[in-house]
């Protein structure tokens, strides 16, 4: 047998693993043909603790994405670095000059991922409250038309 058909196999099984998974959650259905019988509570969607409503088109705060996409980086780093920090036990690792290459390599990593989460501090991504504007007021004795005609004039 080909390695083309050694993979022609390993998709025909996945696929038959798929529809199989499908039948059986379809033949222990209890509910297939219950619908009716069912109470209301029951029919409705329940995410997170929460009964859904109104609609999902809302407006969704951007920071929630930008934590989101830092948790994920940072998630992955230590799934990378883990393995990388682990096989410094390996006593044929130790005995060869891989080791400093492979340190040099884990230290440039960290380095291109500190440096993302620096610049992510400077620009202010991480700051969850961000300060609101305000504005200054005095209270004085000039009328309001008084500063509008020198704004114009300046």
């Amino acid at each position: 047998m080909t390695e083309f058909g050694k993979i022609l196999i390993y998709f025909i099984v996945g696929i038959l693993f798929c529809i199989g998974g499908l039948i059986v959650s379809y033949l222990l259905n209890k509910t297939k043909n219950k619908k009716q019988e069912l109470p209301p509570a029951q029919l409705t969607v329940y995410e997170c603790g929460e009964e859904s409503k109104g609609s999902a088109w809302i407006q969704f705060n951007p920071r929630f994405y930008t934590m989101g996409l830092i948790f994920i980086i940072f998630d992955v780093e230590i799934l990378l670095l883990f393995p990388w920090s682990v096989s410094f036990e390996n006593p044929v690792l130790k005995s060869h000059s891989w080791l400093l290459l492979s340190y040099i390599e884990g230290m440039m990593f960290i380095i291109v991922l500190v440096l993302g989460l620096l610049y992510l501090w400077y620009k202010d991504d991480i700051c969850w409250i961000r300060p609101r504007a305000t504005t200054i007021s005095v209270p004085t004795n000039i009328p309001l038309d008084e500063y509008k005609k020198f704004n114009e004039r300046y």
